[in-house]
Parts: C-alpha cells; structure tokens; sequence
C-alpha cells in the first residue's frame, strides 16, 4: 500500500481547523445558571466591599524597571480608590473610580508620565491609550479581593469537571475548566473550589475573543486560599506589569 505524504502547508490548516473548531465555545449561547454545578454557581461573587495593600513591578522583556507599593479600597461595587506610593509613603499616583459613569481620575506627581487610561463607553472596559486591557472598570476590586465577578455567571459558554490528584470524593474539592464570553472578551477560569465555597488554586485568563488562537494581549491573575496571590498584564509591546497583594480585607 501507497503511504500518503501531506504537505507541511496542508498538515498546517489541519491543525489551525482544529484550534479553531476548539475556539467555537467562544460563540456558543450563554449556559442557564440552573445548568451550572452549584460550586460553580456559589464561586461568582460581588466585588464590593473590599480593601488592601500590595506591590507591582514594572519589566520591559526580561528587564526590571521598578517596583512601588500601592494599597486600596472599594466600598461599593461602583466605586474604588488605588494609591501607588514611594518608599516614605508619598503617593506617586492616585486612581479614583467614583460613584456614578463609569470613568477613572488619575493625580499624583508621576500620572502625568502615564499612558491615557479611559473607560470604553459601550463595553466600561479600561482602556490605555486606546487599546483594551481585558479588565472592566467595574472588576478592578475582584482582581484586587481575589473574588469571580458575579455578572460573569450569567456569561459563561463552557464548563467542565476537571479529575485531578488535589480533587476528588475525599476531599470535596471541586475543580473546574468554565469559559465565558462579555463584552469581546473570553474569560478563562480553572477553579478550584474547597467544600466551604472558597476559591483556591484558581486561575483567570482574560483575552479579546476576536482573537482566540494568539491573543494580541491578555491579563492573568490567580488566588490562593481566597486570597489574590498575584497577576500580570501582558501584550502592550515588550512592557509586562505584575502585582502581589500582601494583606486584604
């Protein structure tokens, strides 16, 4: 029997037509909340109150820029206040989301040197120098309480159990692959939930869903034990930002 040779330019398609038929939940309808593993559905949670303190460091490729201090607090699901400061506490820069539209007020003596942060009009997500973080300004304080934002329950296209040796019967984990689609973005979450309910182990990729296979940009932040260990904004040129939260309320 002839042996069959494909091209490497026809074995190419093949393997993109599969990413792509993989991609495909990213335009499936919303699954119903009484579909959802209740786990699942108790892991979604409001974003307000919270408040705490942590660090960021700045790199450009493999490079250290500098790092800061910052601390913060968000007494409504509406409004937050972030305040990066110097090493003898003065405050470099002050974000303020307040009460009502959804915009951000920048002041302190570095926000000047800042790239233009603005909310998209249509959507409320950030936005610097015109291009999309992947993050809603409105989701700012679930990022920084380690919490799911609750107005992504009602978003999610995909979810699994996922077996593995920290999950099972004995323990009552419960662990979970779960995608969803708002606002041109898709979310992955690989959660990890303890019989109380709280999140640990968990994982959230945010990217533009228009671009599935190589996202131009995207922003991951994971938490431990309920409590955001830390995450990272990519994709803006060779710049990376990375934050680690050391104490919240």
């Amino acid at each position: 029997m002839r042996r069959r040779v494909y091209p490497v330019a026809l074995q190419s398609t093949a393997f993109l037509l599969g990413l792509a038929a993989a991609g495909c939940v990213t335009t499936s309808s919303p699954i119903s909340v009484s579909n959802l593993p209740g786990p699942v559905v108790s892991s979604f949670r409001d974003c307000s109150p919270g408040d705490g303190f942590g660090g960021i460091q700045l790199y450009e490729g493999s490079d250290f820029l500098g790092s800061a201090e910052f601390d913060w607090e968000s007494p409504v699901v509406d409004r937050w206040n972030l305040f990066v400061r110097d090493p003898i506490g003065q405050t470099l820069i002050a974000a303020e989301r307040p009460h009502g539209p959804a915009t951000v007020r920048l002041s302190g003596r570095l926000s000047d040197a800042l790239p233009e942060l603005t909310v998209a009009r249509e959507t409320g997500i950030l936005e610097l120098n015109g291009y999309s973080i992947g993050l809603g300004v409105d989701e700012v304080s679930c990022v920084l309480s380690g919490r799911i934002p609750r107005v992504w329950r009602d978003a999610v296209v995909f979810f699994e159990r996922v077996r593995n040796e920290n999950s099972g019967a004995e323990t009552g984990t419960n662990s979970f692959l779960v995608i969803a689609v708002r606002e041109q973005r898709r979310i992955r979450m690989d959660l990890t939930i303890a019989p109380s309910g709280e999140l640990g182990g968990s994982c959230v990729v945010m990217a533009d869903a228009r671009w599935w296979v190589i996202p131009r940009r995207e922003l991951k932040w994971c938490i431990v034990s309920g409590k955001t260990k830390g995450g990272e904004i990519s994709g803006f040129g060779s710049y990376r930002l990375r934050w680690n939260i050391y104490d919240q309320g």
